[in-house]
């Protein structure tokens, strides 16, 4: 079980490199500047799952996949954590970067302004709650008077305000503390 993982993180790994370098390989003049800088600037986040330094140095599944994306292009590496999640796709969008390997969640919303390679893993939403003498949150009706709290910029902005079309009642606040897709 444990080598089926193994092979089937590697296979995500390769074909989501294979998928940036034909990304990179159709947008010419951007894969010119990377080249002609060589070096390629991307945003993440820290955190276990995405980029974190540890006392061996830098990590993580999306450093691991841009040190091999950089490697297979010749250039160097500079990551770069903005403050807060929310600015990321805000910075690529302007050119602060050329790719953000962030655990970001494709949405369509997201779909229409960026390209995205094809996903290594799959994330399902969660709600995280106190279960004093809570009831089960078994729905989105069930989130209604509670109070909500989800990442500014996050995916789970956009799960929320597509709910509350059904339910107006609906509200949370957005925090940019912390860090999510």
């Amino acid at each position: 079980r444990n080598n089926t993982i193994a092979v089937v993180i590697i296979l995500s790994f390769i074909s989501s490199i294979l998928a940036l370098v034909y990304y990179v390989n159709y947008q010419t003049p951007h894969l010119q500047r990377i080249l002609n800088r060589g070096e390629i600037v991307a945003l993440s986040q820290n955190g276990p799952t995405t980029y974190y330094e540890n006392n061996e140095g830098k990590t993580g599944i999306e450093y691991e996949l841009l040190s091999l994306f950089a490697q297979s292009l010749g250039v160097k590496l500079t990551i770069v954590v903005p403050e807060n999640f929310s600015s990321i796709l805000p910075m690529v969008d302007k050119g602060k970067a050329d790719i953000a390997a962030a655990g970001i969640t494709v949405t369509w919303t997201r779909k229409e302004n960026f390209h995205f390679s094809p996903a290594y893993q799959e994330i399902t939403p969660q709600v995280i709650y106190k279960n004093r003498q809570q009831k089960k949150v078994t729905s989105i009706k069930s989130l209604i008077g509670k109070k909500l709290a989800v990442v500014k910029g996050s995916s789970h902005v956009e799960i929320l305000k597509a709910e509350s079309i059904d339910y107006p009642e609906l509200k949370w606040v957005e925090d940019d503390t912390h860090s999510s897709a």
